[in-house]
């Protein structure tokens, strides 16, 4: 009786392993159909995926966040590359005409070096900006580094989960289709199977939660951040413009009185021949302060062509200077028309 007890127990514990290897194999087999339904992109049932439908919502959002960081980094980088030739060429511009100025004794030079000092002295503070771009672009690289990267992480669990779930649920389907309540064993199966929907829900739904809780903190976390960062940007920005825009108030204030005289030059003509088009153009430079900052340039280029007409040395040089700025300004205005 004994041998005979221990047979039946071991005969029991190996039907009990194959049947767990048999269950093993059914799972990665259903959980690899569901992983091709999925790449596939054929469709599943509707039921289940509206289930999802808020899940789904969040992952939108995170893939939002995880993009627009991306893309941020690059924009920071692109800004500061631009502002340091901005203000290297509007620093050479402005020595440009200091150097010219002081050799031309005549009001035209008085007016050069003054607009050079102008532009030698913005070109300097523009630099300041620098400061704050370089912080928000650490502290943007931080966060994507460990918050993006851990909801990521987060994520590819949740969807690992997932395809777990649903193809236990393909499972259970197909082994309903063939249930027979008269049929002890084929319930039986169809118990195991009910389990193993039951304990992989559990496993989803709990990563389903920590997924749409660690994206929501990830938003906010994200919004505080460039409200912080960014307010010593926008400070800087305000000074650079009170100092830059009073400085160059100066300058207008030091070309009132100058005499022009009917401008033989080209650009000047072209300049109020077209005087309404270039306002519209003016508006669209508005929108950014670097391409304002061009259209102001374009402007004191323009007013070369009128001191040109003071006579003195520099006469030939301030028409030829003043062409190769219009045609240069004309080229990106009729740029940003095609556009």
């Amino acid at each position: 009786q004994k041998d005979h007890s221990c047979i039946s127990h071991f005969d029991h514990f190996l039907q009990n392993q194959e049947s767990s290897v048999v269950n093993k194999f059914q799972q990665k087999y259903w959980k690899t159909k569901q992983t091709l339904i999925k790449v596939t992109g054929k469709k599943e049932d509707e039921h289940v995926v509206a289930s999802d439908a808020d899940l789904d919502a969040k992952l939108e959002v995170f893939h939002s966040v995880q993009r627009t960081c991306m893309e941020l980094l690059k924009v920071i980088e692109q800004y500061q590359m631009r502002i340091s030739l901005l203000s290297q060429e509007e620093n050479e511009l402005g020595r440009f005409l200091r150097s010219q100025g002081s050799q031309d004794k005549s009001r035209a030079g008085k007016i050069m070096q003054a607009t050079g000092k102008a532009l030698c002295f913005s070109s300097q503070q523009r630099l300041a900006l620098r400061g704050p771009l370089g912080r928000l672009y650490q502290e943007v690289e931080t966060f994507r580094y460990r918050a993006i990267s851990d909801t990521w992480l987060t994520v590819n669990r949740m969807e690992q989960s997932r395809t777990e779930y649903r193809g236990a649920l393909l499972w259970m389907k197909d082994v309903s289709q063939e249930l027979d309540p008269d049929t002890h064993k084929q319930m039986e199966k169809f118990r195991k199977v009910q389990t193993q929907v039951r304990h992989t829900k559990t496993g989803f739904d709990k990563l389903k939660n920590d997924v749409c809780q660690k994206v929501d903190l990830l938003g906010a976390s994200r919004c505080n951040l460039l409200s912080h960062v960014l307010t010593t940007y926008q400070t800087t920005l305000l000074h650079f413009w009170e100092k830059t825009s009073h400085t160059m108030a100066a300058i207008h204030e030091s070309f009132k009185g100058c005499q022009t005289h009917e401008a033989s030059a080209l650009g000047v003509r072209a300049f109020r021949r077209n005087e309404s088009q270039i306002y519209s153009y003016g508006c669209v430079y508005l929108l950014s302060w670097l391409s304002f900052y061009d259209f102001l340039t374009f402007y004191i280029y323009i007013y070369l062509f009128s001191i040109a007409n003071f006579g003195g040395k520099n006469t030939l040089l301030f028409k030829c200077l003043g062409s190769v700025r219009f045609y240069f300004y004309s080229a990106r205005m009729h740029e940003i028309d095609q556009k």
